[in-house]
């Protein structure tokens, strides 16, 4: 499945696609509150577009009186199904129910995409989310073949913790549109961004695996030799270096065919870092490292989806460099501060600076302070 995406549009990798429910909930547990609207007005001003549109497409069922668990009644089939029931009554009419999303194996999006039943929201103007609801059974198609489900990939996530800062302000009617096109357009640039780390990143998860499944292989044949010799010697890493020259090089071509380097991985390895919730919580670093400290690498991997981001992403640079790191040591590296607007990890550029830079919690903050300076002077003349 070879489609092109423009950049704003989120790389479709079809194993981490869920419903837009799920998204939702997804979003919620890790911390960001968000509902169906706040999805709506993202893709409204073209900042987080959804993954896909999939069209729902119609299903045709037969109303029949037969006997369904020992009783007599009426019920709704698929025509292929009437084999399996005594039909005692049929109606002649055709009944007609939008259809459903279904993962119904590991090839389901191709079944959309050959179908035509797929849309890149990013490709399309804008319009209401409304449909317009039909029973479960109707008579007549009507409109039921426009109707569709958008689904996210969990990982969107991110794209919305650089989007949302901002949303305030671009919906604003106190600043003119030249700062707001500004605005969003630096938003856009950044997400554009995120989304070609994701296609390495799809790019890399597919290399670890290969690597993984190298090493064992690798580390059997190694183990069967060495129960072959009379006297026992110590099982280590040799077996890995034995097959690093050859993955060595597949990273180094990865790297190649996007035209990227470490530099650009390190960056948002370092952004993944910030949206963890040990960065994210507001403890200070003191706290912060008695949590890392006390677990594994094992256990903080599974902890967060952005820490097995990190992990797979360790793993590459690995097989770019030789050099090797941990989760601990990236996480803990990181020297992040809050933001005491809008709550997100971010890694200060200079000493004095407060925000996380977004140009919504830069203006409330400015206004916090007059607010501050207000109460001061009006308690110096009570004074």
């Amino acid at each position: 499945m070879d489609k092109k995406i423009p950049n704003t549009q989120m790389p479709t990798n079809q194993e981490s696609l869920i419903h837009m429910s799920f998204f939702i909930s997804y979003c919620k547990n890790n911390g960001l509150n968000i509902d169906k609207s706040t999805l709506e007005e993202l893709h409204k001003y073209e900042l987080v577009f959804p993954a896909l549109k999939v069209y729902l497409g119609i299903v045709e069922y037969r109303k029949i009186y037969a006997i369904f668990n020992g009783k007599e009644g009426w019920a709704f089939v698929h025509p292929e199904d009437l084999k399996k029931f005594k039909v005692i009554k049929q109606e002649k009419n055709k009944y007609y129910s939008v259809g459903s999303l279904s993962k119904f194996n590991d090839h389901w999006l191709d079944y959309y995409f050959n179908n035509n039943m797929i849309e890149m929201p990013s490709q399309n103007k804008f319009s209401s989310w409304k449909q317009k609801q039909f029973p479960d059974f109707c008579l007549k198609i009507n409109e039921m073949n426009k109707q569709y489900e958008f689904v996210y990939d969990k990982k969107q996530i991110l794209a919305i913790k650089i989007a949302l800062p901002n949303l305030k302000l671009i919906k604003s009617n106190n600043i003119d549109s030249r700062s707001k096109n500004i605005i969003k357009k630096s938003i856009q640039q950044k997400i554009s961004n995120l989304y070609k780390f994701f296609e390495l990143y799809h790019e890399m998860e597919k290399l670890y695996d290969l690597f993984t499944e190298a090493k064992k292989n690798k580390f059997l044949e190694y183990k069967k030799e060495i129960e072959k010799k009379p006297t026992k010697i110590e099982l280590n890493q040799e077996y890995e270096f034995d097959i690093f020259p050859k993955f060595n090089k597949l990273a180094k071509n990865i790297l190649a065919k996007y035209s990227l380097d470490k530099e650009f991985i390190c960056d948002w390895r370092e952004f993944l870092s910030e949206k963890s919730l040990i960065n994210e919580s507001g403890r200070s670093n003191e706290i912060k490292m008695n949590y890392i400290k006390a677990l594994s690498d094992k256990e903080i991997v599974n902890l967060e989806d952005v820490h097995y981001m990190i992990y797979i992403t360790n793993v590459f640079l690995y097989l770019l460099s030789g050099k090797q790191e941990t989760l601990k040591q990236v996480l803990g590296n990181l020297t992040c501060k809050i933001c005491p607007i809008c709550g997100s990890g971010f890694k200060p550029r200079n000493k004095e600076q407060i925000t996380c830079g977004s140009n919504q919690c830069i203006k409330e903050h400015k206004n916090q302070l007059k607010k501050d300076a207000r109460k001061i002077n009006n308690m110096k003349k009570l004074g």
